[in-house]
């Protein structure tokens, strides 16, 4: 039975990374062979949450060490090498890579970007080309900092089951997946907007984070709810009733494609414009343009397939 340690930003009421780790552990089973799964998670006390998925504190050194000793394979998921939260969280996941290398373990970097702004980005290139045995990035934009690096596709598309799948003809509910912007004004404007003709429903997918904007902005309109998503497994029910996704988030356009619901993506970051070039060959639309259109969104939908 192989044992292997999976880390990323898991914990942390954030619903793209929890089903991220979901996912993953859904393909890494797909194999004859058993698995057992320790993952670094933002909890107190080790616990086994499945029968083979047990969460490690990610704080406790001594469970981490321990774990890592304990298993065959270390796998990083997620875009976890950038320093735009903070320098202390990528070097706590350089140190995870680096004992797993004292050890001698295969090393796996899966679904991540390299977006460091404040630190050389050569030198965490380095380290990653060092520690790692495989390196794949969900950008195509990324390819060149690295030989090691492989494209893949975000892990979550491949949630898709074509069985599930309700396409709707006409446009009743806009599901909006946002998190705070600096264009709070024009934003709040088109939920405006959009509500005299449309249901809104704010999905907040980092809820610590997300949840007190989406309830700003539905203060300002009349036809709008907010669904706070309880279990990663339940977002098919919680989308069920939506015709199309207007998100700000990266997971909101994954989402969307793994549903095949039609999206308008007005994001500003750079992750999310790499990715969804790297997938769809698109770019993202400005709120500014679209508050020069009136805030018409039929023109600007992109239907993928």
């Amino acid at each position: 039975m192989r044992k292997v340690l999976l880390f990323g930003y898991f914990g942390f009421n954030n619903f793209g990374d929890e089903w991220l780790l979901k996912t993953s552990i859904k393909l890494l089973n797909i194999s004859a062979e058993r698995k057992n799964f320790f993952v670094l998670y933002n909890i107190k006390e080790k616990i086994t949450v499945e029968e083979n998925v047990t969460y490690i504190p990610r704080w406790d050194f001594i469970e981490i060490l321990k774990s890592i000793s304990q298993v065959d394979t270390v796998v990083s998921l997620g875009g976890l090498f950038q320093d735009k939260t903070s320098r202390l969280s990528l070097l706590y996941y350089l140190l995870i890579l680096f004992l797993a290398k004292i050890f001698n373990k295969k090393i796996f970097v899966l679904n991540t970007e390299i977006d460091v702004k404040k630190i050389p980005k050569s030198f965490v290139v380095s380290i990653l080309n060092f520690f790692a045995d495989n390196i794949f990035v969900r950008n195509k934009d990324d390819l060149k900092y690295s030989k090691k690096a492989k494209f893949c596709p975000d892990i979550c598309i491949y949630d898709f089951e074509e069985e599930k799948v309700f396409v709707s003809e006409t446009v009743n509910t806009i599901g909006m997946i946002v998190k705070q912007i600096k264009d709070f004004e024009i934003l709040k404007t088109m939920c405006e907007v959009l509500s005299k003709q449309y249901r809104i429903v704010f999905i907040p997918f980092h809820v610590e984070e997300d949840y007190p904007f989406c309830l700003k902005l539905l203060s300002r309109i009349n036809n709008g709810v907010i669904r706070v998503w309880d279990k990663v497994g339940n977002y098919r029910n919680i989308f069920s009733d939506i015709d199309l996704i207007i998100t700000s988030r990266l997971h909101g356009v994954i989402i969307a494609a793994v549903l095949c619901k039609p999206f308008i993506c007005i994001s500003e970051e750079e992750k999310v414009k790499k990715m969804i070039k790297s997938m769809f060959m698109i770019g993202p639309i400005s709120l500014s343009f679209l508050g020069q259109k009136n805030f018409s969104i039929q023109g600007n939908i992109f239907y993928p397939e």
